[in-house]
């Protein structure tokens, strides 16, 4: 089956140093429930938590380059009837880029790629038997939008697509013979106030 688009709320503080350099914490939550092509319910509910370090670069006179890289927690569950399918939590590294182009003193558009490699325990649910092993999986995050900036705060609105590669192999949300991989899209407005 096929999520709507739902609420995912996303939380970030950071600092900035005198010299450029900062740093911030991440939190991203998403919580849903669809009917499978046989109409079972399933849902999924994830969370992540990161932690970066990141510079900006002036590469021009209107453009700014943002290079960054730190860790991520994330805890993923799907369940289908109410029983569980797949379950991964895991630690990872994460390395980002990101670029803005200003269009005037107010606005400008923005692209960033973040990619980030996961490992720890994965256990899934097959028919008729339960399986826990270590895995690896990865995530592509890709996010494209416009920012209004005034003084001390901003707006900005885009779209996002996040691809969370072989995050319900073998399992039985597989029964319809779709990918194993779990993917994300959406808008994204938010806004950001700095002190």
């Amino acid at each position: 089956g096929e999520f709507d688009f739902e609420a995912s709320p996303r939380f970030t503080v950071g600092y900035v140093g005198c010299d450029g350099l900062a740093a911030r914490a991440r939190y991203r939550k998403y919580d849903h429930s669809t009917l499978s092509v046989d109409d079972d319910p399933i849902s999924v509910d994830t969370y992540t938590i990161d932690l970066e370090v990141f510079q900006v670069l002036e590469v021009g006179s209107c453009t700014s380059v943002e290079i960054s890289g730190g860790i991520r927690f994330n805890e993923f569950a799907m369940n289908r009837n109410a029983l569980p399918i797949d379950r991964f939590h895991g630690f990872g590294g994460m390395l980002g880029i990101a670029a803005e182009r200003q269009l005037n003193c107010n606005w400008s558009v923005y692209g960033r790629l973040r990619e980030v490699i996961l490992a720890d325990d994965f256990f899934a649910l097959q028919i008729g038997n339960s399986d826990e092993n270590d895995g690896i999986r990865d995530v592509t995050e890709i996010a494209l939008g416009a920012r209004y900036q005034g003084c001390n705060w901003a707006f900005h609105a885009g779209y996002e697509w996040h691809l969370w590669s072989n995050y319900t192999r073998g399992t039985i949300a597989n029964i319809d013979l779709e990918t194993s991989d779990v993917g994300f899209s959406g808008f994204v407005i938010g806004a950001e106030r700095a002190y």
